[in-house]
């Protein structure tokens, strides 16, 4: 079987691989060893402008929820934020079960005794850290 690969000069020269080997031979004709992987990766797909504005507009939400995260300073409050947060990435997912996880957690941490959870697991953290 006959492949390519690279010299110490980086020219690309033509080399005999041994049929038992374990490598690659990639789409460019270049070939390695290790795991089956492509040379040629797209990291995101190749939006248009439009596709752009439409995401923008589905996670303008949560770029919301950053603010209002950044603009609060009382540990319940950052917290019931973070519950919005939750609730509108679980909206983004197919399944019901993070879904009616998170409902009942918010409804949990909005009681006086939820507060208390909060503030306590505040306070011994705090303490913990100095």
């Amino acid at each position: 079987m006959a492949g390519f690969t690279r010299d110490r000069y980086g020219n690309r020269v033509r080399c005999e691989i041994p049929a038992h080997s374990a490598g690659v031979c990639h789409s460019d004709g270049a070939y390695s060893r290790g795991s089956i992987t492509s040379r040629r990766m797209e990291y995101m797909p190749a939006y248009g402008f439009l596709d752009k504005l439409r995401l923008i507009g589905e996670w303008s939400p949560a770029l919301a929820i950053l603010q209002q995260y950044a603009a609060e300073s009382d540990p319940h409050k950052k917290t019931l934020v973070v519950m919005d947060g939750l609730e509108f990435l679980a909206s983004k997912t197919d399944t019901k079960l993070d879904d009616g996880l998170v409902t009942r957690l918010d409804a949990v941490l909005r009681t006086p005794q939820g507060e208390d959870l909060v503030r306590y697991v505040v306070e011994k953290v705090t303490e913990a850290a100095s």
